[in-house]
């Protein structure tokens, strides 16, 4: 995040209490989940639905925006251990690359 937007992050936890922000952040993560649903049906060339490709990339970008947003705002508020996240996202994706390379 930019400075601007880790300002704007920090006033909106200011003014919004954990539980609304979890749940902001759960229904956003609905969405996503809604919309990759719906990628996935596209990819397949199974059961039709009406969003094209473009429009389903569209939605899919706007709702990534928003979990993305969600979850630095809710960062903002709880202030996530930065160090130890840092450690465990390496780990992880560490893990993640050696299992690919089998």
């Amino acid at each position: 995040m930019t400075k601007e937007q880790k300002e704007k992050a920090d006033f909106i936890a200011s003014k919004l209490s954990e539980t609304a922000l979890i749940t902001q952040a759960l229904e956003e993560l609905g969405e996503l989940s809604q919309v990759l649903a719906k990628r996935l049906r596209i990819l397949r060339g199974e059961n039709w639905t009406p969003c094209n490709d473009a429009e389903n990339f569209t939605h899919l970008t706007e709702e990534t925006a928003d979990v993305i947003l969600c979850l630095n705002v809710l960062n903002s508020k709880i202030e996530i251990m930065r160090p130890k996240f840092e450690e465990i996202t390496n780990f992880k994706l560490d893990r993640w690359k050696k299992r690919l390379e089998l």
